[in-house]
């Protein structure tokens, strides 16, 4: 299964979690739709909640994984 950030946009989640705070979905429901567990939840929760604007989903490694690493000769 995808993760969530590849099948939801910030706008989508942004508007589940504003549901969330009117008390139109609940927090299982939502889980269930983000495909996330309770710690994900509330981590996504306190980033929504600090920045509401600003709140992002998108996925960004720190380091590039893809490339193979250069062996040295000696």
């Amino acid at each position: 299964m995808k993760q969530a950030h590849k099948r939801f946009d910030n706008k989508q989640v942004k508007e589940m979690f504003k549901k969330y705070e009117q008390g139109k979905l609940n927090r299982e429901a939502l889980e269930e739709i983000l495909t996330i567990k309770k710690a994900q939840f509330f981590r996504l929760l306190k980033q929504y909640r600090r920045d509401a604007e600003g709140f992002n989903i998108e996925y960004k490694r720190k380091m590039n994984t893809n490339k193979l690493e250069e062996k040295r000769i000696i």
